[in-house]
């Protein structure tokens, strides 16, 4: 009996870390052809490739994740650009351009 009942607690578990997984790459994804969009750069290979996560503190701890996208400055480039999320909230993002890094980051106040 319990040992069915903490199955289904793991497979719950399991379910719910992999949509809260699905959905911060879809916000990465949504956030990244923004960006591109805003400064009128081209976004290359619509897909986003998760770098690592940790434990941070933002006021309350959560689970940061930062994800790597790629995209061209001028069309004939091909530079990283990264996205950090603390939970499921923007906390900045930072584009290597070719003149050097550009950062974008959001007050962490905010809350999220």
């Amino acid at each position: 009996m319990y040992h069915g009942l903490l199955l289904l607690a793991l497979v719950g578990a399991s379910l719910g870390l992999w949509q809260w997984s699905v959905r911060g790459r879809e916000q990465v994804l949504a956030i990244s052809r923004e960006v591109c969009r805003d400064l009128h750069m081209q976004r290359l290979d619509d897909s986003v490739a998760l770098l690592g996560m940790r434990v941070v503190r933002r006021p309350r701890w959560a689970l940061e994740r930062r994800y790597e996208f790629e995209f061209s400055a001028d069309g004939a480039d091909r530079c990283k650009g990264q996205v950090f999320l603390s939970g499921l909230s923007l906390q900045r993002v930072r584009l290597e351009m070719p003149s050097g890094p550009l950062i974008i980051e959001l007050d962490s106040r905010r809350g999220g």
